[in-house]
């Protein structure tokens, strides 16, 4: 099954929700050939499970699952 796509207006929403929820953290899309990757940027002062929680929530009301690699920094859509 393919995997979804997001787009970078997605993105930015996303950035804004994180932003608007006072979490100083910011995601960043990573668009190659056949695959997307994202990627967390976030501030040492913000604790990574908050920042985790509230991308996997704003991805979730867009319909997709997001799955963390080992860093949890880095993400895919599913």
């Amino acid at each position: 099954m393919a995997r979804p796509i997001v787009t970078p207006f997605q993105v930015a929403e996303v950035n804004e929700e994180l932003k608007a929820a006072g979490i100083n953290s910011r995601v960043h899309l990573t668009d190659a050939c056949g695959a997307q990757s994202l990627w967390i940027e976030m501030d040492p002062c913000v604790e990574l499970e908050q920042t985790r929680t509230a991308v996997e929530a704003a991805f979730l009301t867009r319909g997709m699952k997001v799955e963390f690699d080992a860093t949890g920094a880095t993400f895919r859509l599913a």
